[in-house]
């Protein structure tokens, strides 16, 4: 097969192929006789309908007048959460936050850890801690 008539066939191979994928397109075949233009695709601006097809599907007719909908209160309040859903809380000795576990919002268990704090006074106890427990070690010794 020559250049000639290699490059026919691919131009016949691809213009059935362009062929077949027009005609399994799922696009619909325009209404013989019909044709689309703007004012056809536009709305009535009005609408009539008799008294049977008003009464058909429900619409009563009224005369506009004023009248109070609902009575309105100004009252001075304040909101407050469920007790049982909320708490305020505090850490109980000074330091520093390194890390936060939850997002305001978030549900929480009893117990569950909400934040890493850093402190100088728990350094301290606990050093205090470890220095009792040395000495705790050395009396047991001492006493057997």
């Amino acid at each position: 097969m020559n250049a000639l008539e290699y490059r026919r066939t691919h131009v016949l191979l691809a213009a059935a192929i362009a062929l077949l994928a027009v005609a399994c397109s799922d696009r619909p075949a325009p209404h013989e006789g019909t044709e689309e233009t703007e004012e056809s695709e536009q709305l009535p601006e009005r609408v009539e309908l008799g008294a049977e097809a008003a009464e058909a599907l429900g619409i009563t007719l009224a005369a506009a007048e004023f009248r109070n909908l609902a009575p309105a209160l100004d009252i001075a309040a304040e909101l407050s959460p469920v007790p049982d859903r909320q708490a305020t809380i505090g850490p109980r000795v000074a330091g520093r936050v390194l890390r936060v576990f939850v997002n305001v919002g978030d549900a929480v268990a009893v117990g569950a850890p909400l934040l890493s704090l850093e402190s100088a006074e728990v350094g301290d106890a606990h050093a205090d801690l470890l220095a009792a427990e040395a000495r705790t070690a050395v009396a047991r010794r001492a006493a057997e």
